[in-house]
């Protein structure tokens, strides 16, 4: 995985680099969390974004991820692969066609509901075209 070079970056330290994206990474890991527990808030999205920052400011953290027992294996195969399990690509494209009804049905603009619908396909499109992890 291609790293950042802290040293090069303009406008920001290489140390209030890594601080900026430990917590990037914490606030991402917490929103996961939260994410378990709530209907139709993602948890795997915000893992992925808090791995990506971990390895690029702190090797403990992005282990830690890696490692972790519930997290780790799909974290592992996305890192590795670029791989989604099966089950993980179902969920998502069940909960984009959900909140793809919530918002046609509770918003009154075609174009809208269209825009939605756009993004939407572009994600499923992107989804069902990784490779299905081994987990």
């Amino acid at each position: 995985m291609p790293r950042f070079d802290l040293n090069r970056i303009g406008g920001l330290g290489p140390t209030t680099l890594r601080l900026v994206l430990q917590v990037f990474g914490t606030l991402c890991v917490i929103a996961g969390i939260i994410g378990v527990f709530v209907p139709l808030w993602p948890t795997t999205i915000f893992m992925i974004l808090a791995l990506w920052a971990f390895a690029r400011s702190s090797p403990r953290l992005h282990n830690w991820l890696l490692t972790h027992p519930r997290f780790g294996p799909t974290l592992q195969a996305w890192e590795r692969h670029g791989a989604i399990p099966a089950w993980a690509k179902l969920l998502a494209v069940v909960s984009l066609a959900a909140s793809l009804a919530i918002v046609a049905f509770s918003v009154h603009s075609h174009l809208v509901v269209g825009i939605v619908a756009a993004v939407f396909a572009i994600l499923i499109l992107y989804i069902l075209t990784r490779p299905n992890a081994k987990i």
